[in-house]
């Protein structure tokens, strides 16, 4: 077991750093003559003062765990073992003198139950995302452009929950990785970033697709989808690779890029552009719902629930609550825990609250759904025609009894009127 040894200074290291201005962070180091424990530690049997790429590390007696204040989080301290033998502990795969930083790189800020939340959160949303792709892939009663744009967004939500989950996992929550960052560790984040940007441009494509459909009777839907194709993946590629090289060049290149950083607006702007432009079409959506309501000579209660209503659908579709994600608490104040729990839930379960509205519950899917397993029933012999035709009848006056279902069309998939 090794002692506590927090064995040089604050002092010490300025008058290192003073010494010659000239000299490499590492030269300074090694120089034994400006070191305090020169004439202390004057034995082969200490383990030898050491620069590792970030800290300077004085001699230490055998046995002993030494500490230093984190360069770049100073309430936490990196640690370095000096083995009974009087030589540096190494690490067991690279076989490289080695210093644990994991404990620079836990955010005390953020409690470990806020992370479960995110890392669960994407869990439970990508597993939902990838049953209703099945079901919007499976039936093909549900082949049609709308369904064709909402099977990319999901798609976006379980690429860029996938990739979250391997940064934090594997990247932000691993010490020696960040401390290596290596090539791998940095094209991660980048495709974070990514698919990031790619989600939210896909939730302005639904509200572009849902606005051209509403105020258009005939739409070229082969050509929306096109566009909807660019803007989507291609689009998202500019500001991700501007943001890798510019980080390369002049950022801060440590930690994998898992820092803050200005140059984060590179992706950042896009992305508020893009739910700036998705709230301007869900206004334009309610102002075209409202109107038709009123031509109708509705009463106004039933204006107003239908109007609620569409807003409710609209917020998590377009990614609407993320314009109020910016008015951040203040660090250490009592709400700072309260608002870290909300955003984390927010984030990471949107993707299943976008495939309970545009799959698990919406009627048309639940129809297709219902036939196939009664025609299952039917064949297993578990079900009678009359049975099956009573179903089929309720089905048919439930949704429309002007319009069957036997093919989905391209309106919204929600009925917002």
């Amino acid at each position: 077991m090794f002692l506590f040894d927090i064995n040089i200074t604050n002092d010490h290291q300025m008058r290192i750093n003073s010494s010659n201005m000239n000299a490499t962070p590492e030269e300074l180091c090694l120089d034994v003559q400006s070191s305090t424990d020169y004439h202390l530690y004057n034995d082969s049997n200490y383990c030898e003062r050491i620069f590792d790429g970030f800290l300077c590390w004085e001699k230490t007696k055998p046995g002993k765990r030494a500490f230093m204040p984190c360069p770049f989080n100073p309430e936490a301290f990196a640690f370095k073992d000096c083995l009974p033998n009087g030589t540096w502990f190494r690490h067991p795969i690279s076989n490289v003198y080695w210093t644990n930083y994991t404990p620079c790189f836990r955010d005390v800020h953020l409690p470990e139950i806020v992370a479960s939340v995110f890392i669960w959160g994407h869990v439970v949303s990508i597993i939902a995302l990838t049953l209703s792709m099945a079901i919007f892939s499976y039936f093909s009663q549900l082949n049609c452009a709308r369904v064709t744009i909402h099977k990319h967004l999901f798609l976006t939500y379980i690429l860029s929950g996938s990739v979250w989950i391997i940064e934090f996992g594997a990247i932000v929550s691993n010490g020696p990785v960040l401390f290596e960052n290596s090539f791998w560790c940095r094209l991660v984040h980048v495709l974070t970033q990514y698919m990031t940007t790619c989600n939210y441009y896909w939730m302005f494509c639904e509200g572009l697709f849902m606005n051209v459909v509403i105020i258009q009777t005939f739409t070229m839907e082969h050509y929306l989808l096109k566009v909807c194709c660019v803007l989507g993946w291609v689009v998202p590629v500019l500001p991700a690779s501007i943001y890798a090289v510019v980080r390369h060049l002049y950022g801060d290149n440590s930690r994998c890029w898992t820092g803050s950083s200005p140059l984060q607006w590179i992706i950042q702007g896009p992305v508020i552009f893009s739910l700036i432009c998705s709230f301007i079409l869900s206004i334009n959506i309610l102002r075209v719902l409202i109107s038709k309501l009123r031509a109708t000579n509705t009463d106004r209660y039933h204006q107003m629930r239908r109007s609620i209503r569409a807003i409710l659908f609209l917020i998590p579709l377009l990614g609407l609550h993320f314009l109020i994600m910016p008015l951040h608490t203040a660090k250490g104040s009592q709400m700072e825990y309260i608002y870290s729990i909300f955003s984390a839930i927010l984030i990471s379960f949107q993707g299943l609250f976008v495939a309970i509205l545009l799959c698990f519950v919406n009627e048309e899917v639940i129809s297709v759904v219902r036939r196939k397993v009664n025609q299952y029933l039917l064949h297993s012999g578990q079900l009678d025609i009359r049975q099956s035709n009573i179903s089929s009848a309720m089905e048919s006056t439930a949704l429309s009894p002007k319009k069957p279902i036997s093919h989905v069309d391209n309106k919204p998939i929600v009925n917002l009127e």
